[in-house]
C-alpha cells in the first residue's frame, strides 16, 4: 500500500508486536439507550492465534473465522466451546478481511498476494484470484454473485470477481488512494468503497461496474465501512471517529466523537442484525483497548460501565448473525474476546 498506516491504527505496528499481553477491564456492559436496555458481558478470552484481524461470523452462528494477520492463516473456532478447530489454513500473505457468501457455502478472504475463497463444508481452497496488488477489504454482493476487493493498484482499484464455479476477474474499477473497504447497500444496486488517503468515500454503481457521482469527502482515514439493514446510512470508521453518511444525498451528516474513548481505532466494526447498535474498537498508546457501542437511533455513544476486557490493540468485531455474541479480535494479544449480548 503506498501509503504507511497511521501508528494510530496500532493493529499493525511492528512496535506493538513487542507489547505484553496484559488484559484490564474496560465498560461495555450496563448499556443502555432510551426506555431499553441492553447488556454486553464478556463470556470468554479465546487464546492461541497469531496476530488475528478479520473475524466473521458463520449464517447458523456455530462457527467464527478469523485471519492471522502476521501468521499467514485462516483460523475456524467452534462458536459453542470457543476451540480453536483449525489454525493452520494457509490464506496467502498477511491476510486481513474476511467475508461469507450469502448463503454462507463459501468464504473469502483478502491477502496480499489477492483474495481467495474456500468451500465452508471442507474448507478445501475452490477459488484462487492472484493479483500482485495489497488487499485488504472485501464484500461479496448481495445476490452472491460478485466479490468487490479493495486493491491499491495505482490510484486504488476495487477489483471485481464472478464468484460462479471456479471464479473469474470481471475489471477492475478505478476509486480514490488506498482503498480499505467496501460494502454494498442491502438492495445491491451501489457499493461505498473507503479510501484511506484521500479522506473520501467512493460510490460505485453495481450494474455498470463504475464510480458515480463525486467522492464523499469529509472523513479523516477512514477504514471499515457498515451499512444499515435498510440501506438509508453508511457509518465509516475513520481514525478518531464514526463518519454517518447519508445514502440518500451521499453526504456526510454527522461525526460521532472518539477520541475521549482513546486516540485511534482499529480496522472494522460490527453492526447488530437488526442495525441498532454499532460496536467500534478504539485504541490508546501506552493503555488497553475498549469497544465502543453506538445508538444508530441516536448516533450517539451508550453510556458504558467498567466491565469488559480488551487487550493493547482491537482490531475487528463480528456480531454473530443471530445477535447473541460480538467477537473482538485483537492483533497485538493473539486472542478474540466474546461478549455475550441481551436485552433490547
Amino acid at each position: 500500500m503506498k501509503k504507511e498506516l497511521n501508528v494510530k491504527r496500532m493493529c499493525l505496528s511492528p512496535i506493538l508486536m513487542g507489547l505484553s499481553v496484559m488484559l484490564m477491564a474496560v465498560g461495555v456492559s450496563g448499556l443502555q439507550a432510551g426506555p431499553k436496555f441492553l447488556e454486553n458481558e464478556v463470556i470468554d478470552v479465546i487464546h492461541g492465534l497469531t496476530s488475528p484481524l478479520g473475524v466473521v461470523v458463520s449464517a447458523n452462528s456455530k462457527y467464527i473465522y478469523v485471519t492471522e494477520r502476521f501468521g499467514n492463516t485462516l483460523a475456524v473456532i467452534d462458536a459453542s466451546t470457543h476451540q480453536i478447530i483449525d489454525n493452520a489454513i494457509f490464506a496467502g500473505t498477511e491476510p486481513a478481511g474476511v467475508v461469507l457468501t450469502p448463503n454462507g457455502k463459501t468464504i473469502y478472504v483478502a491477502s496480499q498476494g489477492g483474495p481467495a475463497g474456500w468451500a465452508t463444508s471442507d474448507l478445501i481452497l475452490v477459488q484462487d484470484f492472484f493479483n500482485s496488488e495489497p488487499n485488504f477489504g472485501l464484500a461479496v454482493s448481495p445476490n452472491g454473485k460478485s466479490l468487490y476487493v479493495a486493491s491499491d493498484s495505482g490510484p486504488g482499484v476495487i477489483s471485481v470477481y464472478d464468484t460462479a464455479g471456479a471464479g473469474k476477474f470481471v475489471n477492475n474499477i478505478v476509486v480514490g488512494n488506498a482503498p480499505i473497504d467496501v460494502a454494498f447497500t442491502p438492495n445491491g444496486k451501489t457499493a461505498y468503497v473507503t479510501n484511506s488517503s484521500d479522506g473520501s468515500v467512493s460510490v460505485i454503481d453495481v450494474k455498470t461496474n463504475s464510480v458515480t457521482g463525486s467522492p464523499i469527502t469529509g472523513l479523516n482515514e477512514p477504514f471499515g465501512i457498515n451499512i444499515t439493514p435498510n440501506g438509508d446510512t453508511a457509518y465509516v470508521l475513520n481514525a478518531d471517529s464514526v463518519g454517518v453518511i447519508d445514502t440518500k444525498t451521499n453526504l456526510v451528516t454527522s461525526s460521532i466523537d472518539l477520541s475521549p474513548d482513546g486516540d485511534g481505532t482499529g480496522y472494522f466494526m460490527g453492526m447488530t442484525p437488526d442495525g441498532k447498535y454499532l460496536y467500534v474498537p478504539v485504541v490508546k498508546s501506552g493503555s488497553k483497548g475498549s469497544l465502543v457501542v453506538i445508538s444508530t437511533v441516536t448516533n450517539m455513544e451508550i453510556v458504558q460501565s467498567p466491565v469488559a476486557q480488551l487487550g493493547d490493540a482491537p482490531a475487528a468485531v463480528a456480531i454473530s448473525p443471530d445477535g447473541k455474541h460480538a467477537y473482538v479480535t485483537d492483533v497485538v494479544d493473539g486472542t478474540v474476546t466474546v461478549i455475550a449480548i441481551s436485552g433490547d
